[in-house]
């Protein structure tokens, strides 16, 4: 089922995402839905703005931040930008319900929320998904509860007063 531009941005809107988090969800819209997977920053830029996500965009600071990101990589044509290969699963699990396409397997945030570990080391969102697959579908791969649970309070000590050791 096809959604459209407006529908999928009014849906994109509400994650509050940044400036280039728009223009990524923009690239794996049009690679998806529409099957053009190189668009240039320019364009993204107006999109953005006609589609009232954000105001007027630098051009050239898009382009910039885009190629310094991990999901965009420079496209065949000059000026382009096109989504990493390695990104587009991981950008379809995100993006995917917004567009009325969810997978019926997604893995809910039941014990850690996935939005907490977005966008920062590929490992960490694999082990949250792992660790939330655990208790909502029993993947019995090696994973044992109280591991998940040691990683869960290391990274909530971590995240809320830096040194400060887990308790048990």
């Amino acid at each position: 089922m096809k959604t459209s531009l407006a529908s999928f941005a009014e849906g994109i809107s509400k994650l509050g995402l940044t400036e280039v988090g728009y223009a990524v969800a923009l690239l794996w819209y049009f690679d998806q839905e529409q099957g053009r997977p190189e668009l240039r920053p320019a364009y993204l830029a107006e999109l953005m703005h006609d589609l009232s996500l954000r105001r007027r965009v630098n051009i050239t600071r898009l382009g910039r931040q885009l190629l310094a990101n991990r999901d965009v990589i420079r496209g065949k044509e000059m000026g382009t930008v096109r989504l990493r290969l390695a990104s587009k699963p991981r950008l379809s699990y995100r993006y995917s319900e917004i567009t009325g396409s969810a997978d019926p397997g997604k893995i809910h945030s039941h014990v850690i929320p996935t939005a907490l570990f977005e966008n920062t080391r590929p490992y960490l969102e694999a082990l949250v998904i792992q660790i939330n697959g655990t208790y909502q579908g029993g993947f019995y791969d090696g994973l044992r509860g109280d591991v998940a649970v040691e990683f869960w309070s290391a990274c909530c000590c971590s995240r809320s007063n830096g040194r400060q050791k887990a308790k048990s």
